[in-house]
């Protein structure tokens, strides 16, 4: 349910804690949303570069050059507002060499809070 203060949780969270990781990114996902566009801000996010080289790079360049900016960093991730888990599936398939990393969600869908791991 939408109004309960998931985000405003998630951020307090979110500010406290960004400053222990090297690499940190606050991507909003929406209803309506494009992956390749999601992995993009990510990449920008992370790196704090304003445009990386990604005009001419397709989603599979994108998480390609996702892993290797972040292989063995320490990131904390927000994925805030996650309505579909394919979503989810297509940007965690991009964060496959997180060490002692957190990726955070947060959704009104049942069937996307279950993709959550505990670790």
């Amino acid at each position: 349910m939408g109004g309960l203060g998931k985000t405003a949780l998630v951020r307090n969270v979110y500010m406290r804690e960004k400053d222990n990781f090297p690499a940190n990114a606050w991507i909003a996902v929406s209803q309506n949303y494009n992956v390749q566009d999601l992995l993009r801000n990510l990449l920008r996010e992370i790196t704090k570069e304003k445009q990386p080289p990604l005009a001419n790079m397709d989603i599979y360049e994108v998480q390609d050059e996702i892993n290797k900016k972040m292989k063995d960093t320490k990131c904390l991730i927000v994925l805030d507002d996650v309505w579909d888990y394919e979503a989810y599936i297509e940007i965690r398939n991009a964060l496959q060499n997180l060490q002692e990393s957190r990726i955070v969600i947060t959704t009104r869908k049942e069937d996307v809070a279950s993709l959550a791991s505990s670790k």
